[in-house]
C-alpha cells in the first residue's frame, strides 16, 4: 500500500535526492509562512504547514522524470482526476486564513483547470512549455492585480498555479511523443 502511495506521489523510479529536494524544499517553504503567520491557531498552522508542503513539494515532484513521466504515461482522464482534486486546496486555504476570499479561490480554480487542460490536450510538446509559461505569467498578474490579498494568499496562489500548469500538466520529457507505456 506504501509503494503504491508514494508512486502516487513520487512516480515509480524517484531517486533519493529528488525525494531530498522534494522535502526540503516543502519543509522549508512550509516554515517560512508558518513563520510568516505564526498568530493563527494552532491547528491552522498544522494545516497550514501541511498545504504549504504538499505545494511546495507538488512543485518540485511534478518536474522530476520520474513523477512527470509516470503521470504522462497515465490516461488523460487520471490527469484531470488529478488536476480536478486540487480544488481543495484554494478551498481550504481561504478557510483558514480568511473567509473572505472565496471568490479568489474559485477564480484561482477555474484559472488553473482552463490553462491545465488546454495544457494536457496539446499534442504538440514543443508548444506546451512556452504555452503554460504564458498562462503562469498571465495568472501571476490576475492574481496581482484583481485581487487585493494577504502575502501568503499571494504566494500560494503563485506556487498552486506554477505546481499545477507548469510542473504537472507539461510533458517536460516528452514521455507522450514517445509513445511510452
Amino acid at each position: 500500500m506504501f509503494k503504491h502511495i508514494d508512486t502516487f506521489i513520487h512516480g515509480d523510479n524517484q531517486r533519493l535526492s529528488d525525494v531530498l529536494l522534494i522535502h526540503g524544499a516543502g519543509i522549508f517553504v512550509s516554515s517560512c509562512i508558518v513563520y510568516i503567520n505564526r498568530s493563527l491557531a494552532w491547528w491552522q498552522l498544522i494545516l497550514l504547514f501541511a498545504l504549504t508542503w504538499d505545494v511546495v513539494g507538488g512543485v518540485v515532484s511534478n518536474c522530476t522524470a520520474s513523477t512527470n513521466q509516470w503521470y504522462m504515461r497515465q490516461p488523460i482522464r487520471t490527469r484531470f482526476v488529478f488536476i480536478g482534486i486540487h480544488i481543495i486546496q484554494p478551498l481550504v486555504l481561504v478557510w483558514i486564513l480568511d473567509n473572505t476570499n472565496w471568490f479568489f479561490s474559485l477564480v484561482l480554480y477555474g484559472y488553473m483547470m482552463v490553462c491545465s487542460g488546454i495544457i494536457l490536450l496539446t499534442q504538440q510538446p514543443e508548444l506546451q512549455r512556452p504555452l503554460a509559461t504564458a498562462f503562469y505569467v498571465i495568472g501571476m498578474m490576475l492574481i496581482t492585480f484583481l485581487f487585493s490579498l494577504p502575502i501568503t494568499l499571494q504566494i500560494f496562489g503563485y506556487l498552486y498555479l506554477f505546481k499545477l500548469i507548469v510542473c504537472f500538466s507539461v510533458d517536460h520529457y516528452q514521455v507522450r511523443q514517445r509513445g511510452e507505456k
